[in-house]
């Protein structure tokens, strides 16, 4: 029955009924022609007082189980929302001073790494190539060509620990 029928039934008012279903007192059933909810005006009147039928006490327990259920579900939810929230929250803070680093900043500065290395190689052949069609024994070729080389990845060390400083 509705909340205005049951008001009636009862012989109270409907603001009273209002007041009972906020403190979640009214037993509520779905309506099997409509489904919707209405109220089980004999689990209600046992949960009131009202009546005492000892034939309904397996129905009693099984509506305080449901409703005992769907409060720890509620309270289940409300909990993981909360927790969620405060893991975002630790996250953003965490992120803001600097624990974390972007995936973006981290590629930017990889590339970077890798520019000033290739930049680095590339320019050996072309600082030597004059000197390197000079020579004409292979054995100096190879020792001024590793020295050379050399000098470029001390160079690209160097810069990379400039670049680093730099960031601190």
């Amino acid at each position: 029955m509705s909340q205005k029928e049951y008001a009636a039934y009862s012989r109270v008012s409907s603001a009273y009924i209002t007041e009972l279903k906020q403190k979640g007192k009214l037993i509520w059933r779905p309506d099997p022609k409509t489904g919707k909810p209405k109220i089980d005006a004999d689990a209600t009147d046992i949960i009131l007082g009202k009546k005492a039928a000892p034939d309904f006490s397996a129905k009693l327990n099984k509506i305080a189980d449901s409703q005992v259920d769907t409060a720890i579900t509620e309270a289940n939810a409300n909990t993981q929302f909360l927790i969620f929230k405060a893991q975002n929250e630790k996250l953003k803070y965490e992120t803001e001073s600097g624990k974390y680093l972007l995936k973006s900043d981290v590629e930017k500065a990889d590339f970077e790494k890798a520019r000033i290395t290739r930049d680095k190689i590339l320019a050996v052949a072309d600082r030597n190539c004059d000197i390197l069609a000079i020579k004409d024994n292979p054995h100096e070729i190879k020792i001024y060509l590793r020295e050379e080389l050399t000098r470029a990845m001390n160079e690209v060390i160097n810069e990379l620990e400039l670049l680093a400083s730099d960031d601190e």
